[in-house]
C-alpha cells in the first residue's frame, strides 16, 4: 500500500491551490526563497522564515512559528475560531493555519493517498524542479481574482480591471473586500495620491444606487488630515474619534505615538480577548459609558468609557490585580474600572481603603497584621479597625493573593457615582494644570493625570499643559511607564474596538459613532505595517 502524502491547500477564498506533495519531515513557508519550500510575498507582512510543519511519525504535525514575531494563527477543523499560537502546536490531518493575521493567507493540512496512473503506477503531483513553491506563480494570480494583486504589482491597468470588474459584480460592496479594496489600494495612497482617485472610481457606477451615497463619505479616509494627503495613524485616529487634537498628540509626542501603536497592534491581533466589549449591549462598560456621557461629554467619553474595556470577560467584576502599578509593585484595583485607593484619593472618589494580600494573611485571625496591611495602603496609623470590618475578595485574582478592604460604600464599584467623580475632576471645564477643552493633548492629558493620580508624590505638581510624555519625565521611570502606558493602552482600545466590530460585522450601536469600513482597513493596515 503506497504511503500517504502531505499536501498543503490554500482556503477557497485565496484560490485554492494545492501545494505537494511533500516529502521531507518539514515543510516551510516564508518570505526567503533559500529557505522555505513555500514562498509567501513580504509585502503581506510575512518573516524570512515564518512558520514550519513538522510531520510525525504517527501521521499527526507539528505547527511552530519559526521566529518570535511571526504570528501564526491556527484554525482547527471542529470550527473553533482562529487562535494565535507562539509556540509549536499539535494538529491533525484537516486543521489549518494563518500567517500574519486571523484573515491572512490559510492553509489546511492534507494527507491523502496517492493517485494511481494508467501503468498503476502512483500519479502524485510534483513540486517545481527547485521543490521550492513560489506565492509568485499560481497562487499570485489566484490573489489578483480576489483584490489582493497590489501587494504585489503597481500596474495600474490590473487594478483598474479588477475594480471595474468587482463594481460590476457589486463584490466589492461586502466588507470583506472592501477590505481587501484597501489592502490592495494602501501601497498607492503610499505611493502619492493615485490610491485615493482608485478608489473614487468605484463611486462613479450608478448601478448600485444609495449604496454608493452611503460609502462616499469613505473617501475621506483618503486624506483624513487637516490637509488632506495621504492617511496616517494618527489622522485615521483623529477621523475615527473624532476631535483635531489626536493627529496633534501622536505626531508631537513620539513616546505615546509609539506605546499606542504597539497597542493597536496587540489589539487588532488578540481581537478574541476584546469581542465581548462590542458583542455583550449589557455589560459594566455600557454602564460606564452611559454615565460619563451625561457627565463629562461624547468627546470624553468616546474614550474614558474604555478603561473599563479590560482584555477577557470577567462578569460584574469588582476586583482585579493590577501587576504593576505606579511604584513598580503589585496592587488591588477595584470596580470596573480597576482604580487603585491611592487614585480614588488623589481624585476625591469616595473609596474604603484596601490591600493586596497573600491568601494566607487574608484568612487569619491575626487582626493586627491585616490593619497593618491595610494602614501602609492609606500611609497613615491614625484609624482604628474592629475585625468584622475587615472583609477579603480574590474574584478576579489570580496567584495566591487577596484584596483586604473595609466595609462601606465605594464610589468605585457604582458607575454613576464614578462618572460624576471623574467629571468633576477631569472634566472638560477642568483646566487646573491641564490643557483647556479643544487645546493640544486636552484628552491625552487627562488621560495620563487619570493614572498619575497614583503616583504617592508629584501628583498635586504635575503640570500636564505641555506634552504629557516630557512632562512625566520629571518623575520616576515606574511612574512615568504606568501613567503613559495605561494612557496608550485606553486609546489604542477606544479606536480597535469600534473598528473590531466592523470588521466582525457585529452591530453595535451601543459603542456610539461607529467608525467607517474604510477607515478601520486602511488603518489595521497601516499598523500591521508599522512593525515589519
Amino acid at each position: 500500500m503506497a504511503t500517504a502524502q502531505t499536501y498543503l491547500q490554500l482556503s477557497p477564498e485565496f484560490g485554492g491551490t494545492k501545494f505537494g506533495p511533500f516529502k521531507g519531515v518539514e515543510i516551510r513557508l516564508g518570505s526567503d526563497p533559500s529557505r522555505n519550500d513555500i514562498v509567501l510575498p513580504e509585502a503581506l507582512g510575512v518573516s524570512p522564515a515564518h512558520v514550519r510543519i513538522v510531520m510525525q511519525k504517527d501521521g499527526t504535525y507539528i505547527v511552530a512559528p519559526t521566529e518570535r514575531t511571526a504570528t501564526v494563527y491556527l484554525w482547527r477543523a471542529d470550527g473553533r475560531p482562529a487562535k494565535l499560537i507562539t509556540t509549536p502546536t499539535a494538529v491533525h490531518a484537516g486543521d489549518g493555519f494563518s500567517v500574519v493575521t486571523a484573515e491572512g493567507p490559510r492553509f489546511y493540512i492534507l494527507l491523502e493517498q496517492p493517485k494511481k496512473g494508467a501503468g498503476g503506477q502512483d500519479d502524485a503531483v510534483a513540486p517545481p524542479d527547485d521543490k521550492k513553491s513560489d506565492l509568485g506563480g499560481g497562487v499570485i494570480a489566484e490573489m489578483k481574482r480576489l483584490g489582493l494583486a497590489k501587494f504585489m504589482t503597481t500596474g495600474i491597468g490590473n487594478f483598474f480591471q479588477t475594480a471595474f470588474m468587482m463594481v460590476k459584480t457589486g463584490t466589492i460592496f461586502s466588507p470583506r473586500y472592501i477590505v481587501m479594496g484597501m489592502m490592495m489600494i494602501v501601497p498607492l495612497i503610499m505611493a502619492g495620491g493615485a490610491g485615493c482617485a482608485a478608489l473614487s472610481f468605484k463611486f462613479k457606477s450608478d448601478k448600485q444606487g444609495g449604496e454608493i451615497d452611503e460609502l462616499k463619505s469613505d473617501l475621506e479616509a483618503c486624506g483624513a488630515g487637516d490637509q488632506g494627503g495621504d492617511p496616517t495613524v494618527g489622522s485615521l485616529t483623529q477621523a475615527i474619534l473624532g476631535d483635531r487634537e489626536w493627529q496633534q498628540s501622536l505626531e508631537t509626542d513620539p513616546d505615546f505615538n509609539g506605546r499606542y501603536l504597539k497597542r493597536l497592534k496587540t489589539i487588532f491581533e488578540r481581537s478574541d480577548r476584546y469581542q465581548w466589549v462590542y458583542k455583550r449591549k449589557a455589560s459594566d462598560f455600557t454602564k460606564l459609558q452611559g454615565r460619563m456621557d451625561k457627565e463629562m461629554g461624547p468627546a470624553l467619553t468616546r474614550v474614558f468609557a474604555y478603561i473599563a474595556a479590560h482584555p477577557g470577560y470577567v462578569s460584574d467584576r469588582q476586583w482585579g490585580l493590577i501587576r504593576s502599578n505606579s511604584e513598580g509593585t503589585r496592587t488591588c484595583g477595584r470596580g470596573p474600572a480597576l482604580i487603585t485607593y491611592r487614585q480614588s484619593v488623589n481624585l476625591d472618589i469616595a473609596a474604603e481603603p484596601d490591600a493586596l494580600v497573600d491568601a494566607g494573611i487574608a484568612a487569619s485571625d491575626d487582626l493586627d497584621l491585616k490593619a497593618a496591611q491595610i494602614r501602609a495602603t492609606m500611609g497613615s496609623d491614625d484609624r482604628e479597625f474592629e475585625n468584622e470590618e475587615i472583609q477579603a475578595e480574590g474574584a478576579g485574582l489570580q496567584g495566591g493573593f487577596q484584596c483586604l478592604y473595609l466595609e462601606g460604600d465605594d464610589e468605585r464599584e457604582d458607575p454613576k457615582a464614578l462618572a460624576k467623580a471623574l467629571g468633576r475632576a477631569l472634566g472638560p471645564d477642568v483646566s487646573k494644570r491641564i490643557p483647556e477643552e479643544g487645546r493640544d493633548s486636552w484628552i491625552t492629558a487627562r488621560l495620563v493625570k487619570f493614572y498619575a493620580a497614583d503616583f504617592i508624590l508629584g501628583y498635586e505638581d504635575l503640570d500636564l499643559t505641555g506634552i504629557p510624555s516630557v512632562a512625566l519625565d520629571e518623575m520616576g521611570p515606574s511612574q512615568k511607564e504606568f501613567a503613559l502606558q495605561n494612557a496608550a493602552d485606553v486609546t489604542a482600545r477606544s479606536v480597535a474596538i469600534p473598528c473590531l466590530a466592523i470588521l466582525d460585522e457585529v452591530p453595535a450601536d451601543h459603542l456610539g459613532q461607529a467608525p467607517t469600513l474604510v477607515q478601520c482597513g486602511v488603518l489595521n493596515l497601516l499598523v500591521l505595517r508599522s512593525g515589519k
